[in-house]
């Protein structure tokens, strides 16, 4: 299976590279190839990063290749990973202030069937309904701010907790017609 918890600290740059050993390489291809989804397989992660977009790019990396083993469609793949870019830059920029000691806690669920991601940072936190639409006249020509509204677009849901401050994320598979 991959590696669980896994946890990047301030005296480590990078966080580990996470890539599936060879059980879960088999037990993904012996679901995928017996096409029932009784049985799906489950990865879950749990990771602690510091506020580093190389860090970051580690992360969403093996979560794309994950995707590509349990059968995702490149188009829902490029969805999943650009959303989630999106949501932990800005947890690195509005979150964390770009404090590279500040930490960002990724964790989530893949199968088959669904992905779950959620994100947490250090920050104070925000109010979704004062997000402005980048879609109206006036903001459509600003190179920022676009983020949220990405998500929305390339996610199946997107929800924010404040009492958490956490933002979840969820895709279910386009399924060819």
């Amino acid at each position: 299976m991959f590696k669980d918890n896994c946890s990047c600290n301030n005296t480590a740059p990078v966080a580990p590279v996470l890539s599936p050993d060879d059980a879960t390489i088999k037990q993904i291809q012996a679901s995928r190839d017996r096409k029932s989804l009784s049985d799906p397989v489950y990865i879950r992660f749990n990771m602690v990063m510091n506020s580093e977009t190389k860090v970051v790019l580690q992360s969403l990396n093996w979560m794309v290749d994950a995707l590509q083993l349990l059968a995702w469609s490149a188009e829902d793949r490029y969805c999943v990973h650009h959303a989630s870019l999106e949501a932990i830059n800005n947890a690195i920029e509005h979150g964390n202030k770009y404090k590279k000691t500040k930490k960002i806690y990724f964790s989530g669920s893949l199968s088959s069937e669904r992905v779950i991601l959620r994100f947490r940072d250090e920050g104070k936190g925000f109010d979704l309904s004062r997000v402005m639409d980048p879609t109206t006249q006036n903001r459509i020509t600003r190179p920022r701010g676009r983020g949220l509204f990405l998500m929305q677009k390339f996610m199946t849901a997107v929800r924010y907790n404040f009492a958490k401050k956490e933002l979840t994320l969820t895709k279910k598979p386009t399924r060819a017609k």
